[in-house]
């Protein structure tokens, strides 16, 4: 087993050297990967893992931490908590994008954003009007050009909440970490990447509900991936 991840791994630093050698001189921007889905599904765990191996093979990256942590609005899932998280990810995004960087890392960015507009329209907490506008803005081309892959991982709300409260000292739920809420926005995820993913350049789904999350090993699409930009 160790020795075939270690020959997994030789293989990626490998198409990784190639790639920095021979496209990279060729790209006309950053390429941007977004990990989006459901709480305690790995990926903060995964942007740092990615994060780690494309700088130690020598790509110059930039990643873009999750707002929700620093959000100054109480209302975790409100209209304005959203949109706040949204547009000033987007503004980090769009200061970065056309730098010298090679690789920027989204931890929760416009499909993310989708997916909690999605979660608010099931819960009956936008108007038609609203909805529609927020939505036109997010899908606009020139946002949603810059994501090259979405990696777009779930996990289920038992799981999540025992991930949750083995790093708590208190098991009690919170607004978002309570099986009702979660269960509410594993819908709200399945039902945006349905909707969703044939708008964007390349999506993945991954479930990590079946496995230790720090082990997760993430599908690729690269079919679907466009001749100008390639994915390691």
């Amino acid at each position: 087993m160790t020795s075939d991840i270690e020959g997994e791994i030789h293989h990626l630093e490998q198409r990784a050297k190639t790639i920095q050698q021979q496209l990279l001189p060729l790209a006309s921007r950053a390429f941007v990967i977004e990990f989006a889905g459901t709480p305690k599904s790995g990926k903060t765990t995964s942007v740092e893992a990615i994060r780690h191996f494309f700088n130690r093979n020598g790509f110059r990256v930039h990643v873009l931490v999750e707002r929700a942590s620093v959000c100054p609005i109480p209302m975790k899932g409100h209209l304005f908590f959203n949109t706040w998280c949204a547009s000033t990810m987007l503004a980090e995004l769009l200061a970065n994008v056309d730098t010298e960087t090679d690789i920027i890392i989204v931890d929760r960015g416009l499909f993310d954003a989708l997916v909690w507009l999605t979660l608010q329209r099931l819960r009956g907490e936008l108007t038609v009007d609203e909805a529609k506008t927020i939505e036109a803005f997010l899908l606009l081309n020139r946002w949603r050009s810059l994501i090259d892959l979405a990696v777009v991982m779930s996990v289920s709300p038992e799981l999540a909440i025992q991930r949750e409260n083995r790093q708590r000292i208190t098991t009690k739920p919170g607004s978002i970490m309570n099986i009702d809420v979660l269960g509410t926005l594993s819908a709200s995820v399945d039902q945006a990447a349905r909707e969703y993913s044939p708008k964007f350049g390349a999506v993945v789904r991954h479930d990590t509900s079946g496995e230790d999350v720090r082990s997760s090993k993430c599908p690729t699409r690269e079919s679907n991936i466009g001749s100008s930009r390639i994915v390691p």
